[in-house]
């Protein structure tokens, strides 16, 4: 969606400033499509779905070659929480271009926000398929998607497929160890971790997250040796680095972490 807009995403200046800009370009030049759907794409991030609409239409009429006004109506129709609407306008779209990423990941959300979970799961997928470089975020998303399906598997699958790539991501990381916890499967995550762990500078996150999945396979003992190893390493930190938030945050984590462990009776 973002390459549709640069000039709009990249524009200094509060959004009422940047939206005054871009309809003084309009003025001075009416009939070009592209600034209508650019002023669109702000009223949406404006949360003006209303005007959005209104724009794409003036875009549509002026328009000579496709520039994605149908991504953007979907956008705001679901926005708007029209959610039938705005399928019926992404089905259309994605009909006509159905190689295009951005429409398949919108329509993607409307499904899921129609209960349609499979159509959901199968849009996302087909969109990540022509996204060469998805971000992060996507993959977040996609493997969503996927678990609501009931495709926990293949969630996982698309989360280890990024991570060969871009292997140092602690929060797909842990994504996959969330995923892989609440099916059972807690050997693979703590295999999972002890390789990131490999691979990161900062291993800190990592540990508690290893620590915090020990007690939830039920392998106490384990988890509070393994707390105690967190803690230790917390303190021998330099000084600076231990007064950090994040690692505060973990020492007060760590210590609560074994106040509840102690008092625990199997």
């Amino acid at each position: 969606m973002s390459a549709l807009l640069p000039a709009a995403l990249h524009a200094h200046g509060t959004s009422h400033e940047v939206i005054e800009a871009v309809s003084r370009e309009i003025t001075a030049r009416p009939d070009e499509a592209s600034l209508y759907l650019r002023r669109a794409f702000l009223h949406l991030e404006h949360g003006d779905w209303h005007a959005c609409l209104l724009d794409t239409d003036e875009a549509e009429r002026r328009q000579t070659a496709d520039l994605g006004v149908g991504v953007i109506r979907g956008r705001a129709l679901a926005a708007g929480g029209q959610f039938v609407e705005a399928k019926a306008v992404l089905d259309a779209f994605v009909v006509a271009h159905p190689a295009h990423a951005a429409g398949l990941m919108e329509r993607a959300r409307v499904r899921g926000a129609l209960g349609q979970k499979a159509e959901a799961a199968d849009d996302f997928v087909r969109a990540m398929a022509h996204t060469p470089q998805p971000e992060p975020d996507h993959v977040f998303e996609l493997a969503g998607f996927l678990c609501r399906a009931g495709r926990e598997p293949d969630a996982v699958a698309a989360i280890d497929s990024a991570l060969t790539t871009a292997p140092a991501q602690p929060a797909l990381v842990e994504r996959a160890v969330q995923i892989e916890a609440e099916l059972g499967h807690f050997d693979a995550a703590l295999r999972r971790l002890d390789g990131a762990m490999r691979v990161v500078k900062m291993k800190e996150p990592l540990l508690a997250k290893r620590a915090a999945l020990l007690a939830q396979a039920g392998r106490i003992r384990e988890s509070m040796a393994a707390w105690r190893e967190l803690q230790a390493r917390v303190a021998s930190l330099p000084e600076a680095e231990r007064d950090s938030h994040a690692m505060s945050a973990l020492a007060e984590q760590t210590r609560h972490a074994l106040a509840a462990l102690g008092n625990f009776r199997p």
